[in-house]
């Protein structure tokens, strides 16, 4: 018998913005949405280098939302089990369909925030989404996803004259999502991967306090913002900021990115009372009850206060 447990899974918030990573105004997401809704899948699918997204839209409480998914390649072995005899048989998917790996989106009526819930650690993330937004080609200019942290945060970052130190480490299958960033800590992490292969990676720079590298110091605070923009798929990132005082002398303050996310741990039932699944709606539901509980952290974040 299959184990129908419910799972805790975690409800992330993200912001959609240009790909020189501007705020925009407010898009019509509704309206996307609606015009998306039964359209055929040849203009719901992005074949990517390594990977095909598809989007479907799925209505919960006359509001539309996302399910976008990731087909599993059919070149992998999967089999599966019978939990009665025990057995294993390989696994044949019929003519004209396949596995996906799905992720639940909800797009909020304020600063192009998205809610999601991924399915599983490699189910579709805010690359997975920028990618099939940009693939579908339903903006005039493409986007980007970023993670959002907290404003107090995000205020400490862009106020400070550099930073001294940076750590950040990645596991084995978030690795690839950030090699793919056409940024130095993109590149360097691809680099490494060509190097070691599927390894856990940790990066640790450390620049001398003396003033003298008040230019090194510089250009680690940009990837120290690279780094915000994608907690998501890191197991630990942090930094010490520095700040100049009239004399020149330096003073540290460090920030630990991954507290600073607003995020929520929920319990999403997969099945009702009569063994119907219910995953897609229970996971919209957590998003928008946690949207509803942060939403003032999530206006001052994107700086989408009501004037």
């Amino acid at each position: 018998m299959t184990n129908r447990k419910d799972r805790e899974r975690t409800v992330a918030f993200y912001e959609i913005v240009s790909d020189k990573h501007e705020r925009m105004t407010q898009i019509d997401w509704p309206k996307i949405l609606a015009g998306l809704f039964g359209a055929p899948i040849k203009d719901r699918m992005v074949r990517g280098r390594l990977r095909t997204l598809v989007g479907q839209v799925v209505t919960y409480q006359e509001t539309d939302h996302l399910l976008l998914g990731k087909v599993k390649d059919a070149a992998e072995w999967i089999e599966q089990v019978n939990f009665e005899d025990g057995s294993i048989e390989q696994f044949n998917s019929a003519e004209n369909r396949g596995l996906l790996e799905t992720s639940v989106m909800c797009f909020l009526p304020y600063g192009n925030i998205v809610g999601m819930i991924r399915g599983s650690t490699s189910a579709p993330g805010s690359n997975a989404l920028a990618e099939w937004i940009n693939g579908i080609d339903i903006l005039e200019g493409e986007v980007d996803v970023r993670a959002i942290v907290s404003k107090s945060a995000m205020d400490k970052i862009q106020k400070a004259d550099g930073a001294q130190t940076m750590e950040f480490r990645v596991g084995t299958s978030k690795a690839a999502a950030v090699a793919d960033a056409n940024t130095r800590l993109g590149r360097t992490i691809h680099t490494l991967r060509q190097e070691y292969g599927d390894a856990k990676i940790t990066i640790i720079v450390d620049v001398p306090k003396d003033k003298s590298y008040r230019r090194a110091h510089r250009e680690l605070l940009d990837d120290v913002m690279q780094l915000a923009a994608i907690t998501d798929v890191a197991e630990n990132a942090r930094a010490k900021l520095t700040y100049f005082d009239a004399t020149e002398e330096a003073e540290a303050e460090s920030v630990n990115l991954m507290q600073e996310r607003i995020t929520a741990k929920r319990r999403i039932s997969s099945f009702d009372a009569q063994g119907q699944l219910i995953r897609n709606s229970s996971a919209v539901g957590a998003i928008m009850t946690v949207a509803a509980e942060v939403e003032h952290a999530l206006r001052l974040a994107v700086d989408a206060i009501d004037r």
